[in-house]
């Protein structure tokens, strides 16, 4: 991990977050040991990270690996799911009188900036529900882990 990430509220002029995010900055702290580092401390935003982001298109590729399906293919599912996205059917041109009109279906939605921390969170749950069902019945030795979810 090359960065801390953690949210945490402002009171009376100090810091206030869980235990357990006091012991992640302490540890990752231990990584840095000796060196200058960059503090940096603003409003939560409601957009979601780019770090936020990543996550969620690493995981995309860890269960695309595992099942054998595109990430962009997951990608739509969670975003249509979620009712961040739309299908879109578009009738093909028709070039023969003879054939009949072929259905192609698009994925829409208006922008990626448009996705908050929420929806993001909302994503990540998705992908840890998905494999969940994916790891039932599975030996846990076989099981998929995702980056990011806590080992249960």
């Amino acid at each position: 991990m090359s960065k801390f990430y953690a949210a945490a509220k402002a009171l009376s002029g100090k810091v206030h977050w869980p235990q357990v995010e006091t012991l992640r900055m302490q540890k990752f702290l231990r990584t840095l040991e000796g060196q200058p580092i960059l503090v940096t401390i603003s409003p939560l935003s409601s957009r979601r990270s780019d770090e936020m982001h990543k996550l969620y298109r690493k995981r995309n590729d860890e269960i695309a690996a595992y099942t054998g399906e595109s990430p962009e293919r997951l990608h739509e599912l969670f975003f249509h799911k979620l009712h961040l996205g739309i299908y879109e059917d578009e009738p093909e041109p028709r070039t023969e009188p003879e054939r009949r009109r072929q259905v192609m279906r698009r994925f829409f939605r208006e922008s990626a900036n448009d996705v908050t921390t929420e929806d993001m969170k909302a994503l990540l749950r998705e992908q840890s529900l998905l494999v969940a069902e994916l790891n039932e019945g599975l030996d846990p030795a076989h099981w998929l882990r995702l980056s990011g979810d806590e080992v249960k």
